[in-house]
C-alpha cells in the first residue's frame, strides 16, 4: 500500500511536469537551492526524488547547480553574518579545515568535496571564513559534488524503476548502492594522497 501511495505521488508530479515542464524544474531547483542555502537535512532525499522524477541528466544539472550555488550561498552567509557564531561553536571543525586550507589551498578544498570527511553544510560555513575566493568555492564545489550527485541521482532512477514495476533488487542498484558505500573510502585515499 505504501508502495501505491509513493507511486500515486509520483505519478502525478510527472504528469504536471509533462504540461509544465519549466514550472516543476523551477519549483524543484528553487525548494534544493533553499535546502541548500540553509544546510537542512533534506538534501539526499531530495537528490534520490531528482532520479524519479526527471530523466537523469536533467536531474544531474538540476541538482548539481541547486547545490553549488546553495552551497555558495552558505558559504556567503557565514563569511559576512555568521562568522564569530561559526567560529564558536565548529571550532574544532574549524581549526582541522583551516589548517588543511592554508597548507593545501584548493586541493584540500577538492579533496573535502570529494571525500565527505566532514558533513558539506560545515564544510560551506567553516570554508566561508577562511580566504578562499568565492569563485574558487563555487567551482571547485561544482566539480568536486559532481560524481556523488551523479551516483545519488542513478540510484533514485533505479529505486523508481524498482517501484514502477515492484521488482525486488536488481543488479543496477546493487552495483550503483556499492559505488555509494566505497566511494568515501576511495575519496578519503585520494585525499590521503593529496595531503601527503
Amino acid at each position: 500500500e505504501i508502495i501505491n501511495i509513493i507511486n500515486d505521488n509520483l505519478y502525478q508530479i510527472r504528469s504536471y511536469g509533462e504540461k509544465n515542464f519549466i514550472m516543476l524544474n523551477i519549483i524543484f531547483f528553487s525548494i534544493y537551492l533553499i535546502v541548500a542555502t540553509l544546510s537542512l537535512p533534506f538534501a539526499l532525499l531530495l537528490g534520490l526524488l531528482s532520479g524519479m522524477i526527471f530523466d537523469p541528466i536533467n536531474a544531474i544539472l538540476l541538482v548539481s547547480f541547486a547545490s553549488t550555488i546553495g552551497a555558495t550561498f552558505a558559504f556567503l552567509l557565514s563569511r559576512y553574518l555568521f562568522a564569530d557564531i561559526i567560529k564558536l561553536k565548529f571550532s574544532s571543525e574549524y581549526e582541522k579545515i583551516d589548517k588543511g586550507f592554508q597548507k593545501y589551498n584548493n586541493y584540500y578544498i577538492f579533496a573535502l568535496r570529494m571525500c565527505i570527511l566532514f558533513p558539506f553544510f560545515i564544510i560551506n560555513i567553516i570554508l566561508g571564513l577562511t580566504s578562499t575566493k568565492i569563485l574558487n568555492f563555487y567551482l571547485i564545489s561544482q566539480i568536486g559534488m559532481l560524481p556523488a550527485t551523479i551516483l545519488i541521482v542513478n540510484i533514485g532512477s533505479s529505486l523508481n524503476y524498482m517501484l514502477l514495476t515492484e521488482t525486488g533488487l536488481n543488479i543496477d542498484i546493487i552495483i550503483l548502492l556499492t559505488l555509494l558505500g566505497v566511494f568515501p573510502l576511495i575519496a578519503k585515499l585520494f585525499l590521503k594522497k593529496i595531503i601527503n
